[in-house]
């Protein structure tokens, strides 16, 4: 079973974003899924480096058109990225040596940020990228 289900109530209707944030929503649940499933370290570590790199990449698309259309909220927005991959790349790191494992309250953590982040920040930019022509 999904952690996190998509729907049209989180699209934001900016296909290139959409997309990305459909792939971080699937990286999450393979980690949901891998955790259930008891899979080894290794796997779900991969699942780890992958989803901060991804989410990193994502981060700096969003703020390279915040940059390029002048949006207002930008620092704001990256700020709000920058608290998450430092929590992100600190949860990796925990990871990686030992002194965390991957549980229901980490699970939820990654579910409560994602969707309220699309919900409520990542909304507030669509019209100034609509006003800019990404759609």
């Amino acid at each position: 079973m999904s952690l996190i289900k998509w729907s049209n109530d989180l699209s934001i209707n900016v296909q290139e974003i959409d997309d990305q944030h459909q792939k971080l929503v699937d990286m999450i649940n393979s980690l949901h899924k891998a955790m259930n499933d008891g899979q080894s370290q290794q796997i779900i570590g991969k699942i780890i480096k992958n989803m901060v790199e991804y989410t990193e990449s994502h981060f700096q698309l969003e703020e390279n058109y915040f940059e390029q259309f002048n949006y207002d909220l930008r620092d704001e927005h990256k700020k709000e990225h920058d608290q998450f991959i430092e929590k992100a790349q600190k949860l990796q790191n925990d990871y990686f040596e030992g002194s965390i494992r991957i549980g229901i309250e980490t699970m939820q953590f990654l579910k409560e940020w994602l969707v309220d982040h699309i919900m409520v920040s990542d909304k507030k930019f669509v019209q100034c990228f609509h006003e800019n022509d990404i759609v």
